[in-house]
């Protein structure tokens, strides 16, 4: 166990000893969070203008969150 911490840590040094890795996870936030910000915007306007205060359903985010995913994973490709 303590030989995987060891890589562990030395493969996370590694990661964020770059500037590159921070430029990637602020691009990951900031399009997550606009995705965020819109989805719920236009579920509000859906339900300001129907009259029905619905939330939006899971598959927004979760569609997300596989692309993303997906984009992540080398050696499982998602088919």
């Amino acid at each position: 166990m303590r030989n995987i911490w060891t890589i562990a840590r030395r493969e996370i040094k590694l990661y964020f000893g770059s500037p590159i890795a921070y430029i990637v996870g602020l691009l990951i936030f900031l399009i997550t969070g606009i995705y965020f910000v819109l989805t719920v915007y236009l579920a509000g306007q859906s339900a300001y203008t129907s009259g029905s205060a619905t939330a939006p359903g899971p598959d927004l985010v979760v569609g997300l969150m596989v692309f993303l995913f997906c984009l992540r994973s080398r050696h499982y490709p998602c088919a």
